[in-house]
Protein backbone atom coordinates (compact mmCIF):
# COMPACT_ATOMS: atom_id res chain seq x y z
CA UNK A 1 0.00 0.00 0.00
CA UNK A 2 1.62 3.35 -0.59
CA UNK A 3 1.61 6.53 0.99
CA UNK A 4 -1.39 7.96 -1.16
CA UNK A 5 -3.21 4.82 -0.94
CA UNK A 6 -2.98 5.69 3.43
CA UNK A 7 -4.02 8.99 3.36
CA UNK A 8 -6.91 8.90 0.44
CA UNK A 9 -10.37 8.43 1.66
CA UNK A 10 -12.62 5.84 0.25
CA UNK A 11 -15.35 6.52 -2.37
CA UNK A 12 -19.07 5.25 -1.16
CA UNK A 13 -22.49 5.29 -2.96
CA UNK A 14 -24.84 4.79 -0.47
CA UNK A 15 -28.09 2.91 -2.38
CA UNK A 16 -28.12 5.85 -4.42
CA UNK A 17 -30.99 5.66 -7.14
CA UNK A 18 -31.84 8.19 -9.87
CA UNK A 19 -35.64 8.25 -11.14
CA UNK A 20 -37.58 10.28 -14.05
CA UNK A 21 -40.95 10.34 -13.46
CA UNK A 22 -41.34 8.13 -16.50
CA UNK A 23 -38.02 5.95 -16.08
CA UNK A 24 -35.33 4.39 -13.78
CA UNK A 25 -32.25 5.34 -14.64
CA UNK A 26 -30.38 3.83 -12.24
CA UNK A 27 -31.65 1.44 -9.81
CA UNK A 28 -30.24 1.26 -6.05
CA UNK A 29 -26.62 0.62 -6.38
CA UNK A 30 -24.73 0.04 -3.16
CA UNK A 31 -20.60 0.08 -3.96
CA UNK A 32 -17.31 1.12 -2.14
CA UNK A 33 -13.67 2.38 -3.62
CA UNK A 34 -11.17 2.14 -0.93
CA UNK A 35 -7.75 3.66 -1.75
CA UNK A 36 -5.35 1.04 -4.15
CA UNK A 37 -7.87 -1.24 -4.60
CA UNK A 38 -9.60 -2.58 -7.85
CA UNK A 39 -13.46 -2.75 -7.70
CA UNK A 40 -15.78 -4.30 -11.45
CA UNK A 41 -19.10 -3.18 -11.53
CA UNK A 42 -21.27 -5.18 -13.19
CA UNK A 43 -23.97 -4.41 -15.23
CA UNK A 44 -26.12 -4.86 -18.58
CA UNK A 45 -25.82 -2.36 -21.32
CA UNK A 46 -28.10 0.68 -20.65
CA UNK A 47 -28.22 -0.65 -16.55
CA UNK A 48 -26.44 3.17 -15.56
CA UNK A 49 -22.96 2.27 -16.61
CA UNK A 50 -22.68 6.06 -17.29
CA UNK A 51 -25.23 7.06 -14.60
CA UNK A 52 -23.21 5.46 -11.63
CA UNK A 53 -20.06 7.00 -13.32
CA UNK A 54 -21.60 10.87 -13.00
CA UNK A 55 -22.82 10.07 -9.44
CA UNK A 56 -19.18 8.88 -8.37
CA UNK A 57 -18.22 11.98 -9.52
CA UNK A 58 -20.77 14.41 -8.22
CA UNK A 59 -21.94 15.57 -12.01
CA UNK A 60 -25.23 14.21 -11.08
CA UNK A 61 -27.02 14.25 -7.78
CA UNK A 62 -29.02 11.34 -7.35
CA UNK A 63 -32.79 10.98 -6.38
CA UNK A 64 -32.55 9.04 -3.49
CA UNK A 65 -29.33 7.73 -1.76
CA UNK A 66 -26.06 9.46 -1.30
CA UNK A 67 -22.31 9.42 -2.72
CA UNK A 68 -19.35 9.90 -0.32
CA UNK A 69 -15.48 10.53 -0.17
CA UNK A 70 -15.08 9.54 3.35
CA UNK A 71 -17.28 12.00 5.51
CA UNK A 72 -18.00 14.36 2.91
CA UNK A 73 -20.94 14.47 0.47
CA UNK A 74 -19.39 17.90 -1.13
CA UNK A 75 -19.85 17.83 -5.17
CA UNK A 76 -16.52 19.99 -5.58
CA UNK A 77 -14.57 17.34 -3.10
CA UNK A 78 -16.12 14.66 -5.55
CA UNK A 79 -15.71 16.57 -8.65
CA UNK A 80 -11.78 17.28 -8.04
CA UNK A 81 -10.84 13.65 -6.48
CA UNK A 82 -12.54 11.10 -8.60
CA UNK A 83 -11.77 11.41 -12.55
CA UNK A 84 -14.11 9.59 -15.03
CA UNK A 85 -12.53 8.45 -18.29
CA UNK A 86 -13.65 8.25 -21.78
CA UNK A 87 -17.13 7.82 -20.59
CA UNK A 88 -19.72 7.22 -23.38
CA UNK A 89 -21.49 10.53 -24.63
CA UNK A 90 -20.33 12.28 -21.34
CA UNK A 91 -16.53 12.78 -21.94
CA UNK A 92 -15.77 10.57 -24.60
CA UNK A 93 -14.11 12.22 -27.51
CA UNK A 94 -15.12 12.49 -31.00
CA UNK A 95 -13.83 9.44 -32.99
CA UNK A 96 -12.19 11.64 -35.89
CA UNK A 97 -10.15 14.02 -33.48
CA UNK A 98 -6.82 13.53 -33.53
CA UNK A 99 -4.57 11.67 -30.65
CA UNK A 100 -2.40 14.35 -30.11
CA UNK A 101 -5.27 17.21 -29.76
CA UNK A 102 -6.66 15.01 -27.42
CA UNK A 103 -3.43 14.72 -25.17
CA UNK A 104 -2.99 18.55 -25.60
CA UNK A 105 -6.70 19.03 -23.85
CA UNK A 106 -5.93 16.24 -21.36
CA UNK A 107 -2.21 18.08 -20.32
CA UNK A 108 -4.06 21.41 -20.28
CA UNK A 109 -6.89 20.07 -17.89
CA UNK A 110 -4.13 18.84 -15.29
CA UNK A 111 -2.04 21.87 -15.33
CA UNK A 112 0.58 20.60 -17.18
CA UNK A 113 2.26 22.07 -20.65
CA UNK A 114 0.38 21.29 -23.06
CA UNK A 115 2.34 22.33 -26.30
CA UNK A 116 3.30 19.76 -28.89
CA UNK A 117 6.82 19.10 -27.80
CA UNK A 118 5.14 17.78 -24.47
CA UNK A 119 2.48 15.96 -26.11
CA UNK A 120 5.18 14.08 -27.90
CA UNK A 121 7.00 14.01 -24.82
CA UNK A 122 3.85 11.90 -23.29
CA UNK A 123 3.02 9.76 -26.79
CA UNK A 124 7.30 9.00 -26.24
CA UNK A 125 6.73 7.86 -22.69
CA UNK A 126 3.63 5.26 -23.67
CA UNK A 127 5.44 4.13 -26.92
CA UNK A 128 2.78 5.48 -29.20
CA UNK A 129 4.53 8.18 -31.35
CA UNK A 130 3.33 6.52 -34.40
CA UNK A 131 -0.15 7.37 -33.47
CA UNK A 132 0.23 10.82 -32.81
CA UNK A 133 -1.92 12.14 -36.41
CA UNK A 134 -3.73 9.51 -35.63
CA UNK A 135 -8.07 9.71 -35.32
CA UNK A 136 -8.54 8.76 -31.64
CA UNK A 137 -11.00 6.11 -32.79
CA UNK A 138 -8.59 4.69 -34.69
CA UNK A 139 -5.87 4.35 -31.73
CA UNK A 140 -5.60 0.67 -30.41
CA UNK A 141 -7.65 0.29 -28.42
CA UNK A 142 -5.83 -0.86 -25.15
CA UNK A 143 -3.16 1.63 -25.71
CA UNK A 144 -6.22 4.38 -26.00
CA UNK A 145 -7.69 3.29 -22.63
CA UNK A 146 -4.49 3.16 -20.83
CA UNK A 147 -3.03 6.71 -22.16
CA UNK A 148 -6.26 8.50 -20.80
CA UNK A 149 -6.69 6.48 -17.73
CA UNK A 150 -3.06 7.59 -17.09
CA UNK A 151 -3.31 11.40 -17.96
CA UNK A 152 -6.97 11.69 -16.18
CA UNK A 153 -4.91 10.55 -13.28
CA UNK A 154 -2.29 12.63 -13.77
CA UNK A 155 -4.76 15.98 -12.72
CA UNK A 156 -3.97 17.40 -9.26
CA UNK A 157 -5.85 15.74 -6.63
CA UNK A 158 -7.31 12.89 -8.14
CA UNK A 159 -7.72 10.13 -5.70
CA UNK A 160 -10.13 7.79 -7.15
CA UNK A 161 -10.00 6.61 -10.95
CA UNK A 162 -13.42 5.47 -12.70
CA UNK A 163 -12.99 3.24 -16.39
CA UNK A 164 -16.58 3.35 -17.91
CA UNK A 165 -17.16 0.24 -19.81
CA UNK A 166 -14.31 0.20 -21.78
CA UNK A 167 -15.04 -2.85 -23.26
CA UNK A 168 -16.79 -0.96 -25.91
CA UNK A 169 -13.30 -0.16 -27.35
CA UNK A 170 -12.18 -4.11 -27.63
CA UNK A 171 -10.39 -3.68 -24.92
CA UNK A 172 -9.87 -7.46 -23.54
CA UNK A 173 -11.07 -7.90 -19.53
CA UNK A 174 -7.27 -8.95 -18.61
CA UNK A 175 -5.97 -5.53 -20.63
CA UNK A 176 -8.54 -3.78 -18.85
CA UNK A 177 -7.53 -4.98 -15.45
CA UNK A 178 -3.92 -4.64 -16.26
CA UNK A 179 -4.75 -0.89 -16.39
CA UNK A 180 -6.98 -0.83 -13.32
CA UNK A 181 -4.37 -3.04 -11.33
CA UNK A 182 -1.41 -0.64 -12.83
CA UNK A 183 -3.82 2.69 -11.33
CA UNK A 184 -4.49 1.25 -8.15
CA UNK A 185 -0.37 -0.01 -7.16
CA UNK A 186 0.21 3.72 -7.53
CA UNK A 187 -2.34 4.27 -4.70
CA UNK A 188 -5.92 5.32 -6.77
CA UNK A 189 -9.08 3.70 -5.68
CA UNK A 190 -10.28 2.03 -9.35
CA UNK A 191 -13.98 1.42 -10.54
CA UNK A 192 -14.46 -0.30 -13.85
CA UNK A 193 -17.63 -0.85 -15.27
CA UNK A 194 -18.38 -3.86 -16.90
CA UNK A 195 -20.79 -6.00 -18.60
CA UNK A 196 -21.98 -9.42 -17.14
CA UNK A 197 -19.69 -11.63 -19.10
CA UNK A 198 -16.24 -9.78 -17.89
CA UNK A 199 -14.69 -12.82 -15.82
CA UNK A 200 -13.89 -10.94 -12.50
CA UNK A 201 -10.55 -12.56 -10.89
CA UNK A 202 -11.31 -13.82 -6.93
CA UNK A 203 -8.51 -11.63 -5.55
CA UNK A 204 -11.03 -8.51 -6.87
CA UNK A 205 -14.77 -7.25 -5.39
CA UNK A 206 -16.99 -7.19 -7.79
CA UNK A 207 -20.24 -5.73 -7.05
CA UNK A 208 -23.49 -4.84 -9.75
CA UNK A 209 -25.35 -1.65 -10.67
CA UNK A 210 -28.92 -1.63 -9.99
CA UNK A 211 -28.28 -4.29 -7.13
CA UNK A 212 -27.20 -4.94 -3.91
CA UNK A 213 -24.87 -8.53 -3.98
CA UNK A 214 -21.14 -7.83 -3.60
CA UNK A 215 -18.32 -10.67 -3.92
Amino acid sequence: MTEKADTTPVLFADDIELREPRRTLLARTKLGVAPGEVVVAIGRPGSGHTVVSLALAGRIVPTSGRVLLGESQEPRELQSAVVLVDVPGVSEPDDNIPLHVIVGEELAMAGRPARRSAVREVLAEHEMTAHEDLPIGEVPAVARVRLMADLAASRPGVAHVVLTYPERHGTQPEQVLDIARGLAERGFGVLVTASPGFPVPDDLRMVHIGREETR
